[in-house]
């Protein structure tokens, strides 16, 4: 068996112990899996609607996936943009764009309703270019996300 080094999963509560499920269960709305996806889901259904829901996990909160470093957000995609508008157009990549950049202020929304007090932050990512091809790239990406009607993020040249 494999030894996980995640720095996620010994952050977790370890000693909590998962709780069956005895008796049949009346609910409006069942989530399965209780990882980022699950616990967001769960967290803006309860918010914004009277739907009662129960989530279901195997074993325990963020254990999973997400314990083992897949529940993280990102601040691009890591295909080019343009390869993302050739494969499922321009309106798709688009709105995808436009969802990746929402997902901030969701993101920033459960933290404050849940008055968190863990570590939470943002990091300013640079990017490298070693060839003429790749700031060709760049700019490709640049001039769909101004056709996308979104002002890029900023970008330092060095």
């Amino acid at each position: 068996m494999k030894i996980n080094k995640s720095p996620w999963i010994h952050q977790l509560d370890h000693t909590r112990k998962p709780v069956p499920l005895g008796t049949d269960l009346d609910t409006d709305i069942a989530i399965i899996g209780a990882g980022i996806a699950g616990i967001s889901t769960a967290f803006f259904i309860l918010k914004y609607t009277k739907h009662r829901v129960t989530i279901f996990e195997q074993g325990k909160l963020a254990h999973g996936a997400t314990g083992h470093n897949a529940g993280q957000a990102i601040a691009r995609f890591e295909r080019p943009l343009y390869d993302l508008v050739d494969e499922f157009g321009f309106k798709k990549t688009k709105n995808a764009i436009h969802d990746l950049r929402s997902t901030w202020a969701l993101l920033d929304e459960m933290y404050t309703d849940a008055n968190l007090n863990i570590l939470f932050s943002r990091v300013s990512g640079f990017r490298g270019f070693s060839d003429l091809n790749q700031v060709l790239e760049i700019l490709k990406d640049l001039e769909i996300e101004h056709m996308a009607g979104l002002t890029p993020n900023k970008m330092q040249i060095r």
